[in-house]
């Protein structure tokens, strides 16, 4: 009996370590930047990723600013990901006023197509969204995407390590804390 026990013991750590062996790391992902080109996220393997829901118009120029402050801070050390979405009134026909407003602040920041963010899209939520919103991909999280703003947070190592809702300011001592810690 205690060998067939083990045995089935044995059995489940195995199966255990093969599902998390058969997760999606984030570095499989790739996406469409705004301009129409690939973007390999294992390009960026070994840094920290900043995935933010992008805004999209001047009005949200405070959110802007702080993308501006941000990447001042965290030059070297942080990738940023915009994303644009869809739900949050990305169209392509705003895609070269949308552009301009990055450039004249000077935000130099990888902006995606536009995509479907919110899991209620299904197969068509886009595929870095799909990996952001679902623990059974990320193996951390599963909730829904929140709107302009939102942030996530990926180490060096490809785990998505933290969430922020829309109204954290990416300049609050909350990203500072998530940006020092080690998993």
């Amino acid at each position: 009996m205690k060998i067939e026990m083990k045995r089935l013991l044995v059995m489940v750590w195995l199966c255990g370590w093969a599902m998390i062996g058969n997760s999606q790391s984030i570095y499989t992902q790739s996406f469409t930047d705004i301009d129409g080109g690939s973007v390999s996220l294992s390009t960026y393997q070994g840094k920290k990723i900043l995935f933010m829901i992008a805004p999209l118009k001047e009005a949200d120029s405070l959110k802007l600013n702080e993308i501006v402050a941000f990447a001042a801070k965290y030059p070297d050390s942080v990738k940023m990901v915009g994303i644009m979405s869809i739900e949050d009134g990305y169209v392509d026909s705003n895609k070269a006023s949308i552009k301009s407003m990055y450039q004249g602040k000077g935000i130099n920041m990888v902006l995606t197509q536009g995509m479907l963010t919110h899991r209620d899209a299904g197969t068509n939520q886009g595929t870095i969204m799909k990996w952001l919103t679902s623990r059974a991909l990320n193996k951390r999280f599963s909730d829904d995407a929140g709107g302009v703003g939102q942030m996530f947070f990926v180490n060096e190592m490809g785990n998505l390590y933290s969430v922020l809702i829309a109204q954290t300011s990416l300049i609050s001592p909350a990203v500072d804390r998530n940006l020092k810690r080690k998993l």
